[in-house]
């Protein structure tokens, strides 16, 4: 089964658009995970290096959470 990782802003802003864009390629929107790299990486490090080390373990850390991830489904 396919699971997305987004590794990218916050899931506040952009969470139902990446679910619908999801669904429309086909997949189970959610089986999607967001990882929130500006808020948590690039806006509160001024040390490059430092926030990119912290950007690659987010980003590890939501792929181990993805595959983890369950198909749900909508009822009514």
């Amino acid at each position: 089964m396919t699971k997305v990782v987004v590794a990218s802003c916050s899931p506040k802003m952009h969470e139902k658009t990446f679910r619908k864009t999801v669904q429309d390629a086909g997949l189970n929107p959610y089986q999607l995970e967001m990882v929130n790299l500006r808020e948590q990486c690039s806006w509160v490090h001024k040390d490059k290096v430092e926030a990119t080390q912290k950007a690659k373990d987010l980003v590890r850390g939501g792929v181990f959470r993805a595959a983890r991830l369950e198909a749900l489904f909508r009822r009514k």
